[in-house]
């Protein structure tokens, strides 16, 4: 009951933010974490990487198990993937300098049988715990391309800044990154001076096979 009456305080998903990831697939929120909540965060991806246990972030400290249903941005995923929403991953992501990107590709291009240009079958949600500046890896995405038909092949480019119609993603720290699964996306490669921090976090519907 207390768990019910603290979502039902919880904001909801604005107009706006329902127009722009429904149209882009994709919604960036400055400013999601408070400083208190970054702090904690970070101390605590700090402990789970010198422990080498970046992808058990839940078994590492109870903020990230929080996080899932954190007040802000959860009532954004729940107004995405509606009352079946549940947690299909948490992962932490220490990029170092030097760092080569992650090639284009769909989070949901292992789900046959979908018609995932009119479903959401898979919401990601990206916070980043340090600044992203001109150089850093950072994400990319195309935008409106969750609306591709699976046989809208991905272009086969060089390097992944050679993706026409790309739109690079440079987070503040406390800011986070929500993708619908069916986005073209890649990270760049990181180019800046120091190691950037990234909190994954994958949402599904509950009825599905994990």
């Amino acid at each position: 009951r207390r768990r019910a009456q603290r979502l039902s305080d919880q904001a909801v998903m604005t107009q706006q933010q329902r127009i722009d990831y429904e149209g882009q697939g994709f919604l960036v929120v400055e400013d999601a974490l408070c400083p208190d909540e970054l702090d904690a965060l970070s101390a605590g991806f700090d402990t789970a990487a010198s422990l080498d246990a970046l992808d058990d972030l839940p078994n590492q400290d109870n903020a990230f198990i929080h996080l899932a249903e954190h007040p802000l941005l959860f009532p954004i995923i729940h107004g995405i993937m509606s009352d079946d929403a549940a947690v299909r991953s948490v992962e932490g992501t220490a990029i170092e300098p030097g760092t080569q990107g992650s090639g284009w590709h769909r989070e949901v291009a292992s789900m046959l049988g979908v018609n995932h240009s009119a479903s959401n079958m898979c919401t990601q949600l990206l916070l980043s715990l340090d600044n992203c500046g001109e150089k850093d890896g950072c994400f990319t995405v195309v935008p409106e391309s969750h609306l591709f038909k699976a046989d809208v092949p991905i272009p086969d480019t060089a390097d992944i800044g050679d993706m026409p119609n790309q739109l690079p993603l440079r987070l503040k720290a406390g800011s986070a990154l929500i993708l619908h699964g069916n986005i073209w996306q890649a990270r760049m490669h990181h180019e800046g001076k120091s190691r950037l921090r990234l909190l994954e976090y994958a949402y599904i519907h509950c009825w599905m096979r994990q």
